[in-house]
């Protein structure tokens, strides 16, 4: 599979982690307002619509983040794979993805992600005193940075050339 590399400059700052659970993207389904609804208290939510606009702004924010909340449904309704994991991992950050997306299929849940099928579980997650987020967190960065880098995926194109 071949994913298009994000620019790792964007995530070479190292700011406080001072969001426990972040989600930044549109918040137009039913689905995601009903869940980040659910989460109120748990997750701060950073709207491209209130200032981040750039891209360097949502990298920013995402680097504040222990923990990312993912939410993959298409504009169709579909699931699917987003750049928001990838991102995640820059951002070393802990990914909090839809149980049976097909994230996992690139990655492992339980070692590079915690899967949720309820805003419920979620919080449980993160109420637990012995959750570490940072194991997650590593183990993402490390799998993006060595699997989805700008050389690996120049490797991967000029080797089907």
């Amino acid at each position: 599979t071949l994913w298009c590399p994000n620019d790792p400059k964007f995530y070479s700052a190292t700011p406080e982690k001072d969001i426990r659970l972040g989600f930044q993207g549109g918040n137009g389904s039913e689905g995601r307002r009903t869940l980040v609804e659910a989460l109120q208290g748990y997750v701060t939510v950073g709207d491209r619509n209130e200032g981040l606009d750039s891209y360097q702004a949502y990298a920013s924010f995402l680097l504040r983040c222990k923990s990312v909340l993912n939410m993959p449904f298409g504009g169709s309704g579909n699931i699917q794979m987003k750049n928001r994991v990838l991102e995640t991992g820059l951002a070393k950050a802990c990914l909090f993805e839809l149980m049976g997306s097909p994230t996992k299929r690139w990655f492992t849940p339980g070692v590079d992600y915690v899967e949720y099928e309820t805003s419920s579980d979620i919080k449980k997650t993160l109420d637990n005193p012995s959750f570490d987020w940072q194991f997650y967190a590593n183990n993402l960065n490390k799998k993006v940075t060595e699997n989805y880098s700008a050389e690996r995926f120049w490797e991967r194109v000029l080797g089907n050339l």
